[in-house]
């Protein structure tokens, strides 16, 4: 049987955290009712000179950047599935402290206020499960330049 399935792309640019929290008041009760899917896709880390960021995360733990690079945003992942608290205070610091260069996140604290807003109203527990992680090339030198792109899904 066919069925007619509406898709509803939702752009947002870098904005402020008052004008996340009013997004968040409006997408709320689109993400508590059964009938809506989310689909979050960003870039995620911006890396190399090209974009002017060549940020080496945690250089002790990880030598390489290839490898300090997907640590960085694997962090951003941990903290955007809430595995460490409060997800939007420990999503906001990660911004502070990495400043990666993550294209979504103004949407993705958006959802998040959202979905914080929901969790002591909403049962079953809203969860963001995150399906896809790629870069576009290998890094080895401030030379080199790659792009990360992370894809999630919010259940209920």
């Amino acid at each position: 049987a066919q069925q007619n399935i509406a898709v509803v792309p939702i752009l947002v640019g870098e904005v402020s955290s008052q004008d996340t929290s009013r997004l968040a008041q409006v997408l709320a009760p689109l993400i508590a009712s059964p009938e809506n899917v989310f689909i979050i896709s960003s870039d995620f880390c911006h890396w190399g000179s090209r974009f002017r960021y060549t940020h080496h995360y945690l250089p002790d733990k990880n030598p390489h950047i290839e490898d300090a690079v997907v640590a960085m945003d694997l962090e951003a992942i941990r903290r955007i599935e809430g595995y460490c608290g409060d997800v939007v205070t420990m999503w906001e610091s990660y911004l502070k402290e990495t400043r990666n260069t993550i294209c979504g996140k103004s949407p993705i604290t958006a959802l998040l206020k959202a979905i914080a807003a929901l969790e002591s109203a909403t049962t079953p527990p809203i969860d963001v499960c995150f399906v896809h992680y790629a870069k576009s090339g290998a890094l080895n030198s401030v030379e080199d330049s790659s792009v990360s792109y992370a894809s999630a899904v919010i259940l209920q």
